[in-house]
């Protein structure tokens, strides 16, 4: 089984997930609820064997995706873990933030 590996830009987009959750619901415990959500997908993607989500050649090498409700989380496999990259709202342009293309 892979470890899952948060990179700390997706940990701050994890922060502001929240923070946004918070200030548009009032509730922390909602934030709190979609964060883990967002993990525990990361964490599944790395206890299944082979290889999951969407292939994204336009970010870059080995780069994948797979939605959580509104949001796409970006990950990539090494042969120990899945690094998950990024977290993004459906809404943004994926390929501006990694400035590829």
């Amino acid at each position: 089984m892979r470890s899952l590996r948060i990179s700390a830009r997706a940990q701050a987009q994890l922060r502001e997930i929240s923070a946004y959750i918070v200030r548009e619901s009032g509730h922390r415990g909602l934030a709190d609820a979609f964060r883990r959500r967002l993990v525990q997908k990361g964490r599944r993607l790395a206890s299944l064997p082979g290889t999951l989500g969407t292939a994204r050649t336009d970010l870059g090498p080995d780069i994948r995706s797979t939605p959580v409700a509104n949001y796409i989380l970006i990950f990539r496999y090494t042969a120990d873990t899945v690094d998950v990259l990024a977290v993004l709202h459906a809404s943004r342009d994926t390929i501006a933030h990694f400035g590829a293309g």
